[in-house]
């Protein structure tokens, strides 16, 4: 067989064979073409070629440029057994290059894989991400039972937790004479209610 000479079959369910001469013997195989051929110029000279060797060569040039970003900064050292070096070429060149390749169209914005490969480092780390008030667990205050200044009694007041028992069990008018006054209180509840050590404690065993 001479150079450009060629011998195809294509069947009923539309799968193509195709043994092609070019410099070599090319043998193809493919469910999506049939036998078409495309003439094309390169270097000043017209050559005619399979349409299926020509979108093959397209299609892996995309593969060479993935493959050539790819090693700039390849994590796989030939130590390394296959599977491993498999999952790694997935995870930290393919699965990156892809990404790399998608923000830049949405983004529109000029980036090396190498700087994009150390932004998303940084990021996964979360290594200058602001930490945000809302995920900021909030510090517990510690409540202390504190001691009125001034005259006893001006500062005497009913214990909160005593007289609203006292009111259940009682009445209003009943709970007036059998609660305490105390000058001890919360400073940290709001409005700063008034309790007898006992109660000051049962209030604040979850705080």
């Amino acid at each position: 067989m001479k150079t450009g000479e060629f011998s195809a079959q294509e069947n009923d369910d539309g799968i193509t064979i195709m043994k092609w001469k070019d410099k070599r013997d090319v043998l193809l195989l493919s469910t999506k073409h049939s036998v078409s051929f495309r003439r094309i110029t390169k270097k000043g000279k017209e050559k005619i070629k399979p349409k299926i060797v020509l979108d093959y060569n397209h299609a892996k040039s995309a593969v060479d440029l993935s493959d050539q970003m790819s090693s700039y900064t390849t994590p796989l050292r030939k130590t390394t057994k296959w599977p491993k070096r498999l999952a790694m070429e997935l995870l930290l060149n393919t699965a990156i290059v892809n990404s790399y390749i998608l923000y830049k169209l949405t983004t529109k914005k000029k980036l090396s894989v190498v700087q994009f490969r150390t932004a998303l480092v940084e990021y996964l780390v979360n290594t200058g991400v602001p930490e945000t008030r809302a995920s900021a667990r909030p510090r517990r205050v510690k409540h202390e039972s504190k001691k009125r200044q001034g005259l006893a009694s001006a500062c005497r007041k009913y214990c909160v937790r005593c007289y609203k028992e006292n009111c259940a069990q009682f009445g209003r008018v009943h709970a007036r004479n059998k609660t305490k006054r105390v000058v001890t209180y919360c400073e940290d509840c709001p409005n700063e209610p008034h309790y007898c050590i006992n109660c000051f404690n049962l209030d604040h065993r979850y705080v």
